[in-house]
């Protein structure tokens, strides 16, 4: 064990949606989880497709029917990446969940159950949509009381919790 790493998590749950980029996430998740032998938990949450205003009955159901196959590709994806990336860490125990409830609720239900929670930065003008909302990040900041650990768009995290921020404005919140 790290001596002097108090960062221990016993639970960690990691939020994955459509984007490739959710295996930073993960990667993040499984060298938290390493420190202490914790349990990481997979959760594939999106909002449902949206319907344009303008769709009539025939287009709907075409659309939808679209929609839906494209999500079920991406949650496929995720689960084959989840189950590929935890394999070799026979160490660290985990679990798969998905739930296409809406992604802040399904979010925010699982939270309850972990000691952190892991999630990403909305990616402006991204060419894939992750199929969660632009505001996602800031709802889960006001609606989880779990920590919450949220991974910038951009860049490669080689340390992590070195170098810390601290901002408070001097209410309970």
């Amino acid at each position: 064990r790290n001596k002097g790493h108090s960062m221990e998590y016993k639970t960690i749950l990691v939020h994955l949606d459509a984007h490739p980029r959710r295996m930073a996430r993960l990667e993040i998740a499984l060298r938290l989880a390493a420190h202490g032998g914790g349990h990481v938990v997979g959760l594939f949450a999106t909002d449902a497709v949206p319907m344009p205003r303008y769709a009539g009955a025939e287009w709907s159901t075409a659309l939808v029917e679209a929609g839906e196959q494209q999500m079920e590709a991406a949650r496929s994806e995720a689960q084959a990446a989840f189950q590929a990336a935890v394999a070799p860490h026979p160490d660290i125990s985990s679990e798969w969940r998905e739930d296409g409830g809406g992604a802040i609720e399904a979010v925010s239900l699982s939270a309850r159950y972990a000691d952190l929670v892991i999630a990403a930065q909305h990616q402006p003008d991204a060419d894939i949509d992750s199929r969660v909302g632009s505001r996602f990040a800031e709802d889960l900041v006001l609606e989880l009381s779990t920590p919450l650990l949220l991974v910038p768009y951009t860049g490669r995290f080689e340390t992590l919790g070195e170098r810390v921020l601290l901002a408070w404005d001097a209410s309970p919140q």
